[in-house]
């Protein structure tokens, strides 16, 4: 019977084998693979003593390594000590931590600063010379420390952080905590116990002790709180005594004031070097400004301009409205509300044609002559700056299709091709292409085309006629008359006009008429009436035909 792993299978099951152990191997020790690297102003200091069970981690580091003894911490570490265990770390000035059982501990740079958040347990500093910052959930405690011992504790809970100092000096949050203290927290001051005198000891031991406690209680405010040494003639049997400090509130970080402009809403009048200075009151928190500019009152789309001055020089590449506003930053990057916003409006230098509106007229050989070109004459006032006038012209007041015509004088020519109405428009711009002035008011070229037509000529027969009805009005009436010799045989029409009055200030009726005769259907009564009819073509109309008269008699 055949085995059921070949021969030649054996080395490479084995091979798999091992591999599996290395991979595991190197899983349960990632240092294998984790840099370790450091700037040289992360490191914060280096293991000097390990008891029992210590971890660290780093911040590149996904999992907790055994920490051994000259092993570095630098900022981002986290060190934790199990039950019966501690750590003591030298930092870069030779001074001494202790981290006790049961801690654990975050270390990080503030400001090149020491920075230490304690989850949980207790630290003990030893002839600490410098500035260490203690975050409790959020909160920040500044301790300024000069050469003093002292140790902090927290149970774990936010807000049970609690400092003690052995010997030296403290502030916290640069608060001097050593005012004068009410009893409630003289009684927290503790002297080291004196054994009690034996028979044959001199009771003025005794009443020493008694004034060493009066005159503690009744010790003069200092800047620091100093732990009283021990009387020499006191034979104390417990350590030094232990002042315990009363942690003040924290001071939890305002953001830094509104700054406020102190210029109001200006309007300036555009130049090729225009500039306006913008200005606030410093803030004392902040150490930048952030400037915004838009073109819209809502800063929909602005440009940010961060500023360590309390000042802006503000210089404009075009003209219209600004607006601006302002907030402050403080170095750990709180920022105040937003200041009041400023305007500032940019109006270019007014400019103005000579003439608004300029007419002329075409003699039409026909009425289908639309004209031929024309030249017209334009002035405007002087742009001290201006390089180039830019004219633009069309038939369009939009300017949809302009033409554009160049001139470096304040003067130019328009060219129309042809009969019509023109709208024109002038500004002025530098040597870049900038426009620097206002554009001139709209103005209007009426080159008007001129034909004469001839007026309608009525019959004699047709000036003066009567009609009898057998009614109380009368209907159906025809007027005729004749076309003139000149009038175009297409899109000539006629106007016909019929009053009471000879004046035709009031009208009965009024038609337009394709044909040169009108049936009159409407109802007429009795009387008078008066009509003539003119010739209208192409837009041009002719003189009133002679007046004729219609006489209505009914029975």
């Amino acid at each position: 019977m055949s085995s059921p792993v070949n021969k030649s299978d054996r080395p490479i099951l084995v091979f798999c084998f091992l591999g599996i152990l290395a991979c595991l191997y190197l899983l349960s020790h990632p240092e294998f693979f984790q840099s370790r690297s450091t700037n040289k102003n992360e490191i914060i200091g280096k293991v000097s003593r390990v008891t029992s069970d210590v971890r660290y981690k780093s911040k590149k580091d996904y999992f907790w390594q055994s920490s051994s003894k000259n092993g570095k911490i630098t900022a981002g570490d986290s060190l934790f000590t199990g039950e019966r265990s501690s750590s003591e770390i030298i930092l870069t000035d030779g001074k001494k931590i202790k981290v006790s059982e049961n801690s654990l501990v975050h270390f990080s740079n503030k400001n090149s600063q020491l920075a230490i958040d304690l989850a949980f347990g207790k630290v003990t500093a030893t002839g600490l010379a410098k500035t260490l910052v203690v975050s409790d959930c959020g909160k920040t405690y500044t301790v300024d420390s000069n050469s003093a011992d002292f140790e902090i504790s927290k149970k774990g809970q936010c807000g049970s952080i609690q400092m003690k100092v052995k010997t030296g000096a403290i502030k916290v949050n640069k608060k001097t905590v050593t005012k004068k203290l009410p009893k409630s927290q003289i009684e927290k001051i503790t002297i080291a116990a004196t054994p009690a005198p034996s028979i044959n000891e001199d009771p003025a031991i005794e009443e020493s002790a008694v004034e060493v406690e009066e005159e503690i209680a009744m010790m003069p405010v200092a800047d620091k709180i100093v732990a009283t040494p021990p009387v020499a003639d006191i034979a104390a049997t417990e350590p030094l005594p232990v002042a315990a400090v009363e942690i003040p509130e924290p001071v939890v970080e305002k953001p830094p004031a509104t700054p406020q402009f102190l210029e109001t809403n200006q309007r300036l009048v555009f130049t090729d070097n225009l500039k306006s200075k913008l200005t606030w009151d410093p803030i004392e928190s902040a150490v930048q400004y952030q400037l915004e500019i838009s073109r819209s009152i809502k800063f929909k789309t602005t440009k940010l301009v961060p500023l360590t001055q309390n000042d802006y020089q503000f210089k404009p590449t075009v003209g219209g409205s600004y607006y601006f506003r302002l907030k402050a930053s403080s170095a750990t990057g709180l920022e105040s509300s937003y200041s009041d916003p400023l305007k500032i409006q940019i109006d270019y230098p007014p400019i103005q044609a000579d003439q608004d509106r300029i007419e002329d007229e075409y003699q039409a050989r026909s009425p289908a002559d639309a004209g031929q070109k024309k030249q017209f004459p334009l002035k405007w006032n002087s742009i001290p700056t201006a390089e180039k006038y830019l004219i633009e012209v069309d038939r369009d007041e939009l300017f949809t299709n302009p033409q554009s015509i160049t001139t470096h004088e304040p003067e130019g020519f328009v060219e129309v091709p042809q009969t019509g109405n023109y709208k024109f428009r002038v500004s002025a711009y530098n040597k870049v292409g900038r426009k620097i002035s206002s554009t001139t008011t709209i103005g209007e070229i009426v080159y008007r085309k001129v034909y004469q037509v001839s007026k309608p000529l009525l019959d004699t027969a047709l000036k003066s006629m009567s009609y009898y009805f057998q009614k109380e009005y009368g209907q159906f009436v025809w007027l005729r008359w004749n076309s003139p010799e000149n009038a175009a045989k297409n899109n000539v029409k006629y106007r016909l006009e019929i009053s009471k009055n000879s004046d035709f200030k009031k009208l009965n009726f009024a038609y337009m008429v394709p044909d040169t005769k009108f049936l009159i259907k409407s109802k007429l009564p009795q009387g008078e009436y008066f009509w003539r009819v003119r010739t209208e073509e192409d837009g041009q109309v002719s003189d009133w035909s002679d007046i004729g008269a219609v006489k209505i008699h009914t029975k």
